[in-house]
């Protein structure tokens, strides 16, 4: 039997918030001592994102994490005049969701779309820095069926 295995979505309106972000990310995961595989940040349009979302992952024709974007994250992304989507993805154990929503300071202009399985993902949870919180509250729950 396999280990659940948890896939996070990060998303940005600007390249330099995804930027120090991922600096965040990479300072927590070498203070918990954990290796999960970190995609490279790249910039999608809204358009393709908003493409994805709305396709059921397991129709979708790309492989990797993209399919499993949602409209409920994208809603929640503030996209600048530019259009574009700053994204990675992180796949590692059941914790690393949780390392990035509790260790990672303060981003308000973050998203994270979280799901965790041992096979297809089908339900997920979206995530936004609430500033008077001081954390990452949980604002959608949803399912890819």
């Amino acid at each position: 039997m396999s280990l659940p295995k948890t896939f996070v979505h990060v998303l940005a309106p600007r390249s330099g918030a995804l930027s120090a972000f991922l600096d965040d990310v990479e300072s927590s995961f070498i203070e918990y001592d954990l290796a999960p595989d970190v995609g490279r940040p790249r910039a999608i349009s809204e358009a393709d994102a908003a493409e994805s979302a709305q396709q059921s992952p397991r129709e979708a024709s790309e492989d990797g994490w993209l399919p499993y974007l949602t409209a409920d994250a994208l809603d929640e992304l503030d996209v600048d005049a530019s259009g574009e989507v700053h994204y990675f993805g992180v796949a590692g154990m059941r914790v690393v969701g949780r390392v990035l929503r509790e260790t990672t300071g303060i981003h308000p202009s973050i998203v994270l779309q979280s799901q965790t399985h041992n096979g297809t993902p089908d339900t997920y949870a979206v995530y936004r820095y609430d500033e008077a919180a001081d954390e990452f509250a949980r604002i959608a729950r949803g399912s890819h069926a």
